[in-house]
């Protein structure tokens, strides 16, 4: 069989079991439940889904005329301000002076737009920026000190850490200058965000190749003159593509429910306007952060699926394919539960689902102590899973390989 043949009969073969996916009603009525049910969980009430989001919007115009402002503006603005309500207006930390003046229309912008929105917005857009400013300073300090202390110890690996902290903290840090909401609930959500995912691929990939033993379709799989390898590729493949889809349809149905609720702003300001994320050691704008999200939950959903297809070629029997199966996502699960601490890293680490939540790792410099260089933990859970699922692919293909052989 030519190579082109050969990739001809694995792309068939791929189809046929999507259309055979399409036809399972059970797992198509599974997931509406379970996006129904984490839609349910993401509302404490529903008669005040969208009622926020004008608000949201009216708050995101103040901020836009900021962003946009140049320092001249800036400069008049400051200065009608104090003329008008005195020197402490703009500080954020002092509180906001009683003057009806606040409430009048029409205010410094004009526009049916109060003095004291804007004001507010202003001081929050200080502050912001203040904090931003003062952990990375405070940053690079306790670096600077560790790294001298590391010296007079000859620790080389934490001499190495606190110098890349200081050289990636040293860099100017982006200006907050916009509004975010939604979009900052998604990047920082709980881990009750992947539990339908995973649930799903596990009832799809759990019973990839026992299902076959079971409805005693095996023997015509395992005879069959396309041979046993595309098959297997071709399920290996499926529950991959299935997985993908899974993640991606729930993660853009959860950023659809947010706009809907609150909308979504901030999606190019700097993810250090997280609160969570402020330390994060990567400057890039929100949008991108989604996106890297997405895509490591998406590596998360297929690890697991590659899992479970692995043990339901170890195990025939279908009821105790699943039981295995099911063992391993509720490990998985609990992992991320039990070590939701950000300390406590390593259960969360040992987890095949620990990229489901990305974000933990990018809080803080994390990183691992390999032969005294410091490696970004992000890194080697990212090159252990795909590293992972390439390893299980083959090692299920020779398997399943070596079962035709002795049939």
């Amino acid at each position: 069989m030519t190579y082109a043949k050969y990739l001809a009969t694995i792309c068939g073969l791929v189809l046929y079991e999507l259309k055979k996916l399409l036809q399972n009603r059970f797992l198509f009525l599974t997931a509406g439940i379970l996006l129904l049910a984490e839609l349910a969980l993401s509302v404490d009430e529903w008669s005040t889904i969208g009622s926020y989001r004008k608000i949201a919007g009216m708050i995101n115009k103040h901020y836009d005329w900021l962003s946009s402002a140049d320092e001249s503006e800036l400069d008049s603005f400051r200065k009608e301000m104090i003329q008008k309500y005195g020197e402490d207006i703009l500080d954020p930390n002092a509180p906001i002076v009683t003057d009806t003046r606040l409430y009048d229309l029409p205010g410094y912008l004009g526009e049916g737009i109060q003095d004291i929105s804007i004001l507010m917005a202003y001081r929050e857009h200080v502050r912001k920026n203040q904090e931003i400013s003062d952990d990375t300073a405070y940053t690079v300090r306790m670096a600077k000190l560790l790294s001298q202390e590391a010296s007079k110890k000859s620790d080389d690996y934490a001499v190495r850490r606190n110098r890349q902290i200081i050289r990636r903290y040293s860099v100017e840090r982006p200006v907050a200058s916009g509004y975010i909401i939604g979009l900052d609930k998604f990047l920082c959500e709980s881990e009750r965000t992947m539990i339908p995912i995973l649930l799903l691929v596990f009832l799809l990939s759990a019973n990839q190749f026992s299902k076959e033993w079971t409805g005693r379709n095996h023997l015509l799989i395992l005879s069959s003159e396309k041979g046993t390898v595309p098959e297997a590729i071709a399920k290996f493949f499926v529950g991959i593509i299935y997985a993908i889809l899974i993640t991606i349809v729930f993660q853009t149905v959860s950023i659809l429910f947010r706009a809907c609720d609150t909308g979504l702003y901030g999606w190019t300001d700097p993810v250090q306007v997280v609160e969570a994320l402020r330390l994060c050691p990567f400057i890039l704008p929100v949008w991108a952060g989604v996106i890297w999200m997405i895509v490591f939950r998406c590596i998360a959903a297929c690890t697991i699926a590659v899992l479970c297809t692995i043990i339901s070629i170890l195990i025939r029997e279908e009821v105790f394919s699943y039981a295995c199966a099911s063992a391993l996502i509720l490990l998985s699960i609990l992992s991320l539960f039990v070590s939701s601490g950000f300390l406590s890293k390593d259960g969360f680490l040992l987890s095949p689902a620990s990229l489901a939540l990305p974000d933990r790792f990018v809080r803080s410099w994390y990183t691992a102590n390999v032969f005294s260089f410091p490696v970004l933990w992000l890194l080697i859970c990212l090159f252990g899973q795909l590293v992972l699922q390439s390893v299980l692919i083959f090692a299920g293909i020779r398997l399943h390989s070596r079962i035709r052989n002795r049939i």
